[in-house]
């Protein structure tokens, strides 16, 4: 509900550009720990804890893209 209150307070444009450069920076994120699971001598420790991280970035990317939706579908009932 704050989310989508914080959205609505900044106009349906700057919530969808907001919620866009979010996605990038996740997004963006993610290749970099993708990437770092390829360094050799990588423990399993270290190679588990990248796993988590880059299952929560990408929980993150579904609900940005979620909210990016939601976004447009309320300004559409509002107009």
């Amino acid at each position: 509900t704050r989310a989508t209150v914080a959205m609505l307070a900044v106009g349906p444009e700057a919530a969808r550009d907001l919620l866009d450069r979010q996605r990038v920076a996740v997004v963006d994120r993610m290749r970099e720990l993708t990437a770092h699971k390829t360094h050799p001598g990588l423990s399993l420790a270290e190679l588990l804890a990248t796993d988590h991280a880059i299952a929560h970035l990408d929980a993150d990317v579904r609900w940005l893209d979620a909210a990016a939706l939601r976004v447009v579908d309320l300004t559409d009932r509002m107009t």
